[in-house]
């Protein structure tokens, strides 16, 4: 089995004329379909995440557009202080 290393980054959708902000991801970790990660904080301002996956699969062969593959909870925090919570799906859209 190759272990494949986890990065990436949370991106907030864009508000105006704001420019995207990019939340850098720290120590991902997946342990079967369980997933959980922090963000760098950007501003003062990170993101805290534990759920799993709804849905697995080769997504690049096989893509599941707009359909959600990740559930869970997900936690803004404030200076390391939790500030907001919802419970949250991430749906899947392919790339180029």
């Amino acid at each position: 089995m190759v272990e494949v290393p986890l990065h990436g980054w949370i991106r907030l959708k864009e508000m105006g004329s704001a420019p995207s902000v990019d939340f850098p991801l720290i120590a991902p970790a997946l342990k079967d379909k369980a997933f959980s990660f922090t963000t760098k904080a950007v501003g003062g301002i990170s993101y805290r995440f534990a759920g799993s996956f709804a849905k697995l699969g080769n997504f690049p062969e096989e893509r599941p557009e707009d359909e959600v593959v990740l559930k869970g909870r997900l936690t803004k925090l404030q200076g390391g202080k939790p500030v907001a919570e919802s419970e949250v799906g991430f749906r899947y859209t392919g790339g180029d």
